[in-house]
């Protein structure tokens, strides 16, 4: 199951409430390690333009499984959170 969520709050932002929170950025967990970016931008462009797609790694270019998502508008991101 993937699990999709806002990224926290940068140090020193100021945090609202979780419901009045809205970004257009999501970050999408538990990804299989064979994930890759045009994987993810088909997956979740139905739900509106995809800015950039960023799967973590590590040093040795190993999937963490988990990426970051930007959206061009707060709405297509917040489609996407209820949308998986």
């Amino acid at each position: 199951m993937v699990e999709v969520e806002e990224p926290p709050a940068e140090a020193g932002e100021a945090t609202a409430p979780k419901e009045d929170k809205r970004t257009s950025r999501i970050i999408v967990k538990n990804l299989c390690r064979a994930a890759t970016p045009e994987i993810l931008r088909r997956r979740f462009s139905e739900y509106g333009h995809l800015t950039d797609v960023k799967i973590a790694t590590t040093k040795d270019g190993v999937s963490r499984r988990f990426a970051f998502l930007g959206y061009a508008s707060e709405d297509s991101a917040t489609r996407a959170r209820k949308g998986v």
